[in-house]
């Protein structure tokens, strides 16, 4: 599976973080202020530091349903999955709504095999937001990985019919065509991907390559 949390990231600058540093040293006690200096530790890959505001954040408000998702996405990320499935658990718990933290369960229990949980947990996130292409996506790979691959397809689509620009769902169609040997619509989707910049397996390119040539311009 990708990594956890498919939304879009922005920001993470570095005066951003000045600045919520500044309003976390004036205000140590606001747990929504802390979540947000971590959000941005963690677009800017400093997950250590981040995990620490995310904790104070959970410790200071135990209800706060998206400082737990964000602590277990965190967790997950640098390979603590216990510690990760009892904090996207607890946000779940706290808000059964919250569709990103459903998806974001799924993805970890397909993490650890655990395919039906995910299966479950992607589709009670669709059941509350339907148009979340990210979890169409993951249902997508989770299906491809028991080998359902017009299921895959289909999902895939899905995420794409959301979010015309995904580029991962874009190369996980092209694999997923390529297995059904419909090399065509494989290389439509791997050439999209790419030029929406994503980095494409170089290994899956040679034996597209090899399987039907490369279509011109």
């Amino acid at each position: 599976m990708p990594g956890l949390s498919q939304k879009a990231e922005r920001g993470g600058t570095d005066d951003e973080i000045t600045t919520l540093q500044r309003l976390v040293a004036q205000n140590p006690k606001d747990a929504v202020a802390r979540d947000k200096l971590g959000q941005a530790l963690s677009r800017r890959g400093k997950l250590e530091k981040a995990i620490a505001e995310f904790e104070r954040a959970v410790a200071l408000d135990p209800k706060f349903a998206e400082a737990s998702n964000d602590l277990g996405s965190a967790y997950a990320q640098i390979g603590r999955p216990e510690e990760a499935l009892t904090a996207l658990r607890r946000a779940v718990q706290i808000d059964p709504t919250y569709a990103e933290a459903h998806n974001n369960l799924a993805s970890l229990y397909a993490s650890l095999g655990q395919l039906e949980e995910a299966i479950a947990s992607i589709h009670r996130a669709l059941e509350i937001q339907p148009n979340f292409p990210q979890a169409h996506y993951n249902l997508g790979l989770v299906y491809f990985r028991q080998w359902k691959l017009d299921a895959a397809i289909a999902e895939y689509k899905k995420a794409l019919q959301f979010d015309p620009e995904y580029a991962r769902a874009h190369y996980n169609l092209a694999v997923a065509y390529f297995s059904k040997q419909d090399y065509a619509l494989a290389w439509q989707h791997v050439v999209r991907a790419q030029r929406l910049h994503y980095r494409v397996n170089p290994r899956f390119l040679a034996a597209l390559r090899e399987a039907a040539p490369e279509p011109k311009e």
